[in-house]
């Protein structure tokens, strides 16, 4: 994991309002300039009112949730903040702590990681996790495996995460995706995962997998590798199915299409 090289605060922690109203006294102001600062009283009370409204405090009453959507890009942790003291129905804050953790995670990621870490509920911090990881995927996907699988993988929300890094790495290298898939501590989620990496390979280069697979040894793996690409052909048109293995060895073109599913199209 990485260290963290700024502090949570220095991210996350809503600074107090510094108050622009504050005046020196005007005893200290030189006489030459104490008539720019005298204002009727009336005018002064106007305009702190209506400044002060302004800069009110964002964790008032009055930021319900389509409040709290709208501060998420420029202040996440404050946008947290509000939820957790409110009540908001489950699927909805946690469509806010994704967005919260992901955006968090694109800004400034040692301070996601700080953040997340410490947030009070478990079950959040969990489905937290998954979602800074999926972020960090779109920039790094072997680090971010590597913090992923460190977290553990518990129930459908993780293994979604997990399917959807495997998606972002297999477009950038399907060979190290594929052996990351095949770590994954079911059967069920190996052969999605396996399936996610083969969609995606077969959209970026679908020759270049051709050629990749063509190589690799004879094995219960490399079954299962059939077996996904095979999948992933079954939900494609046969001109499509045609398109993608234009370029593959014909023995193995006629392993994966003898196999695959009909599209239904």
């Amino acid at each position: 994991m990485l260290w963290m090289t700024w502090p949570l605060w220095f991210a996350c922690e809503k600074q107090g309002p510094r108050d622009p109203f504050s005046r020196k006294s005007e005893a200290s102001i030189p006489d030459s300039r104490r008539h720019f600062t005298t204002v009727s009283e009336a005018r002064r009370t106007y305009d702190t009112e209506q400044s002060h409204t302004e800069m009110s405090d964002p964790l008032g009453d009055a930021v319900g949730e389509e409040g709290i959507w709208s501060m998420i890009e420029e202040d996440p942790c404050g946008a947290w903040r509000h939820v957790e003291s409110q009540k908001i129905a489950d699927q909805q804050r946690q469509a806010i702590l994704s967005r919260c953790a992901m955006t968090l995670t694109n800004r400034d990621r040692d301070s996601a990681l700080h953040w997340v870490a410490n947030l009070a509920s478990p079950i959040d911090r969990r489905y937290a996790q998954s979602r800074l990881a999926v972020a960090w995927a779109a920039h790094d996907p072997a680090e971010a495996a590597g913090f992923f699988l460190k977290q553990g993988i518990h129930g459908h929300d993780d293994e979604v995460a997990a399917i959807q890094i495997l998606q972002l790495w297999g477009q950038r290298s399907g060979a190290d995706a594929i052996a990351w898939a095949l770590t994954l501590p079911t059967s069920s989620l190996r052969k999605s995962g396996l399936e996610a990496v083969s969609e995606q390979w077969f959209l970026v280069d679908s020759a270049g997998y051709g050629q990749w697979l063509v190589k690799q040894k004879q094995s219960d793996s490399y079954e299962d590798l059939l077996a996904a690409s095979s999948e992933v052909l079954g939900r494609q048109v046969p001109e499509k199915r045609r398109e993608l293995l234009q370029a593959w060895p014909e023995i193995l073109q006629q392993r994966v299409l003898s196999d695959a599913a009909p599209s239904g199209r």
